[in-house]
């Protein structure tokens, strides 16, 4: 295993086309510290810096996910506060704003 800092970073793309950088910062196997002070690979039980990378890097899970929403607000309770808003303006026959118009509710 050859752990190494490198100022450029390999780049990947994940399943959505985001570029993601190749590096510990992105990896599935990092952890921290109890009190989020050090980084340390859960892989090789060492210290690391977000800008070290090694041969058994695997991208983790939230990496995967960037971009998945494309631009899309996915939270339950904004799209309730949303809807709410929308309920008012259509019992006080106020114009719904162009946006809020292509929601389903």
């Amino acid at each position: 295993m050859k752990i190494m800092t490198n100022k450029k970073f390999t780049t990947v793309t994940n399943k959505f086309g985001m570029v993601i950088n190749q590096c510990c910062a992105s990896c599935n196997f990092r952890e921290f510290s109890r009190l989020m002070q050090t980084r340390k690979c859960g892989n090789h039980c060492k210290k690391v810096r977000s800008s070290f990378v090694c041969d058994d890097w695997m991208m983790n899970e939230a990496m995967q996910k960037v971009g998945g929403s494309q631009g899309q607000v996915k939270c339950r309770e904004y799209l309730l506060f949303v809807q709410e808003i929308r309920v008012q303006e259509q019992a006080n026959n106020v114009e719904l704003a162009p946006f809020l118009s292509t929601f389903n509710f």
